[in-house]
């Protein structure tokens, strides 16, 4: 069995063994999910994020260091190379720090996280360019001119020019219709605004 089997087998995500649960979303919250077939190790996400940011290690200011004690270094480190997130492995898990030093992205939280850090990475814009990383979202509109129904949905990432969030929009003349792309949304990580 090769490695890649052996991460499927292993894999703690039921619906989709090439992508285990915490490290997709991660990968979710900045907009890289579908970048890459696997998502099992930090290599994979790395690989991925690196299609739309910036990632550098930063493991040896973290040497040694659980979880909750980085909290407070991180607003500094941010300030060095203008941040836009921190990807942290510790033992079997992924998370997702923000700049402030709050967790942003968690599936397995703890109240006291007293977790050894095994890898640590500083992401950020590419070519000094402001990285978005608001949400992905849609909400739904009824009866817009000759339009039903209408959906706006903001994939976390494009902007106007002056930084706004840019929605695209979709009309659907039946509820199914509707219905059916809006499951589509959810299973893409969008939340409803």
């Amino acid at each position: 069995m090769n490695r890649r089997e052996a991460n499927r087998s292993e894999s703690n995500n039921p619906d989709n063994t090439n992508k285990n649960i915490c490290i997709l979303e991660v990968a979710k919250a900045l907009g890289c999910e579908d970048e890459t077939r696997y998502l099992h190790t930090i290599r994979d996400l790395v690989y991925a994020l690196r299609k739309h940011y910036m990632v550098r290690s930063r493991a040896a200011k973290t040497k040694g260091k659980s979880v909750g004690k980085i909290r407070d270094l991180l607003p500094a480190m941010a300030n060095e190379v203008d941040a836009t997130a921190f990807v942290v492995r510790v033992d079997g898990h992924i998370l997702m720090l923000g700049t402030d030093g709050a967790t942003l992205v968690d599936t397995d939280p703890r109240q006291r996280d007293r977790r050894k850090i095994t890898h640590f990475y500083v992401v950020y814009a590419k070519d000094g360019r402001e990285a978005s990383t608001t949400p992905k979202e849609y909400y739904e509109q009824h009866g817009i001119g000759r339009a039903k129904y209408a959906v706006n949905y903001h994939n976390g990432n494009k902007t106007h020019e002056d930084g706004s969030p840019f929605y695209d929009l979709a009309l659907f003349s039946n509820k199914k219709a509707l219905a059916s792309f809006i499951d589509g949304l959810k299973t893409k990580g969008y939340k409803e605004r």
